[in-house]
């Protein structure tokens, strides 16, 4: 890039709109990452009331729930402490960099903020050591099926379900629909069930960034489908990637684009076939034409 177009590009950018992009970029951050350390409360659990609590802001400027959401995943990374503010200033410049470029990209995706903040995450090493120290501790023949199996199942069902009827019925926004049913919930877990609060709350969690798609996009029955597989990408590679900002809304995010790149390539086949039974109605009845023509 030449040094004219450096200026032109510096002289578009709207200073005052990031500079609140990366004031709540940095609060939601540092205020999730502070409930993480300083509370009894899970990172799930914390990045879920941030970011139900932010849903309830409506500025002038624009909508900050993405954002804010996206901002509480990168608090609950495990290898940021609430002391870091190097740390946590470069993950909010970098994090509202990305925010404000990829603003419009991907819109209606479920799980577009986890990926911003997984992204995000990636500029600090300490991520990559994480990635690591999973990948050495990984062992395959520990994935099994036990009881609690489908049971599983159906909580991500529901919470994927539950986001988008919320939405739809409700009018809740998916950030706030997202958000309380994880609160619900980790509440309920809590009391009744804390020793898989955590787990499952990622799980639970997860699957409501699925449902946070819009529903022009697919259909329920997809998002059913996208649900499942959202749920087998979890079991199998949560593990691996577990403790690094976002994680969760990368996988919900693969798991959108399986079913949308599926839907893409049977209807661009459907497509096909309509068009070649078209032309072939249409060569079988120019040669009828010609037929009874040459009858008269």
């Amino acid at each position: 890039m030449h040094s004219p177009q450096i200026i032109k590009f510096a002289q578009n950018i709207d200073y005052k709109k990031f500079g609140i992009i990366l004031s709540y970029t940095f609060l939601a951050c540092f205020v999730t990452n502070c409930l993480v350390h300083y509370t009894f409360l899970p990172g799930v659990l914390s990045s879920s009331i941030i970011a139900l609590i932010g849903s309830f802001l409506k500025p002038k400027e624009f909508n900050p729930h993405g954002l804010i959401l996206s901002a509480s995943f990168l608090g609950i990374s495990t290898h940021l402490l609430p002391h870091q503010y190097d740390k946590i200033i470069i993950l909010s410049i970098v994090g509202s960099i990305i925010y404000s470029t990829t603003l419009h990209w991907f819109t209606g995706h479920g799980g577009k903020m986890g990926l911003l903040a997984f992204v995000t995450a990636f500029f600090l090493s300490e991520s990559w050591i994480v990635i690591h120290n999973n990948f050495i501790q990984f062992n395959f023949a520990e994935l099994k099926i036990d009881y609690d199996f489908f049971a599983l199942v159906f909580l991500s069902l529901f919470s994927a379900v539950g986001t988008r009827f919320l939405n739809i019925r409700y009018h809740f926004s998916p950030v706030r629909s997202s958000g309380l049913i994880t609160l619900i919930f980790g509440i309920l877990f809590f009391l009744f069930e804390p020793r898989h609060t955590e787990n499952t709350l990622a799980l639970i969690q997860g699957a409501t960034f699925v449902g946070m798609s819009r529903p022009q996009n697919f259909h329920h029955v997809w998002l059913i489908v996208a649900t499942c597989i959202y749920f087998f990408i979890y079991i199998i590679f949560s593990s691996l990637i577990k403790g690094i900002g976002g994680y969760l809304g990368t996988m919900a995010f693969i798991s959108y684009c399986f079913i949308s790149i599926w839907i893409w390539k049977t209807s661009d086949a459907k497509n096909k076939n309509k068009n070649k039974n078209k032309n072939k109605n249409y060569k079988n009845k120019v040669s009828e034409d010609e037929s009874s023509l040459r009858r008269k």
